[in-house]
């Protein structure tokens, strides 16, 4: 079985005129996101966003981040409040 088809480009080149909305494709899960969001994350998430950093785009039109996408809500949502998203008192997630 072949996979899936990937093109590759830049996410600012996915951006309509009228959105600032980024896809993410994170192992098979989806996800959207703000431009801005992923800009002030810095790092890769800020190079990812930006004009230079080539990326895989699948043929939904998200950008591909081979990573296991299980837990990416919660690095999306530390990334949008820069909080945790876990109870620390909850000693099971540690």
């Amino acid at each position: 079985q072949k996979g899936h088809k990937c093109t590759k480009t830049s996410a600012l080149a996915l951006l309509s005129e009228d959105s600032e909305i980024v896809k993410l494709n994170v192992g098979g899960n989806l996800f959207q996101t703000t431009h801005q969001t992923l800009i002030q994350a810095g790092g890769y998430f800020a190079k990812l966003a930006g004009k230079d950093f080539v990326q895989f785009v699948d043929p939904q039109g998200a950008l591909f981040i081979d990573r296991d996408g299980t837990h990416f809500a919660d690095i999306l949502d530390f990334l949008r409040h820069r909080k945790l998203p876990i109870d620390p008192s909850d000693k099971t997630f540690l």
